[in-house]
């Protein structure tokens, strides 16, 4: 459930400290150097929560036109959210052993992959209420982002080092091939 609360703090000061940190220098050249305006941000206002998960929520994707959100983590569950309406659409469970990192809609929004502290990356049916393992890394997957080239090729890395490239097929999914990644 989405709720929009008046009373919610201004996160500007917040903001500004966080930019502040991340850069340690003033913060004109923080803005200037990212095109935002000091005025931008004291402007800034918390408009609308999206209530309905359990733990923290470490993942956010937008579809292609920016009216449906994914979101995902520590429940496990991926939630698709009508942003204009401010409404659950959808509640999925994936199948994840622990929580998830990172989250985006693949065809459209017919598939979900998800990737989690367990290692999995996962294709979930958003439609079918379905999913399945996609690669299963060694250690804890970070990231999956889909491919610019192919809407059925996403990429997944983790931190044993490795980038899994994964394609889906009508009837099936597949592995093309990992890159292993050097230390340096």
């Amino acid at each position: 459930m989405a709720t929009s609360d008046p009373s919610l703090p201004n996160p500007s000061p917040l903001l500004h400290e966080l930019l502040r940190r991340q850069t340690l220098g003033s913060r004109k050249q923080i803005y200037r150097g990212r095109g935002i305006t000091e005025g931008l941000v004291r402007r800034m206002r918390l408009s609308q929560i999206y209530d309905g998960h359990e733990g923290c929520v470490n993942t956010i994707h937008f579809d292609s036109t920016g009216k449906l959100l994914l979101a995902g983590g520590d429940s496990k569950r991926l939630h698709v959210w009508d942003v204009q309406r401010h409404k659950e659409l959808v509640r999925r469970e994936t199948g994840h052993r622990r929580n998830i990192f990172s989250a985006i809609f693949l065809r459209g929004l017919t598939y979900a992959a998800s990737c989690s502290r367990d290692g999995e990356v996962r294709l979930t049916h958003v439609a079918r209420n379905t999913s399945a393992v996609a690669y299963q890394h060694a250690r804890t997957c970070y990231n999956v982002v889909g491919s610019t080239f192919d809407p059925n090729v996403f990429f997944s890395c983790s931190e044993d080092k490795t980038v899994a490239n994964s394609s889906i097929s009508l009837c099936k999914r597949s592995i093309n091939f990992i890159i292993t990644l050097a230390l340096f």
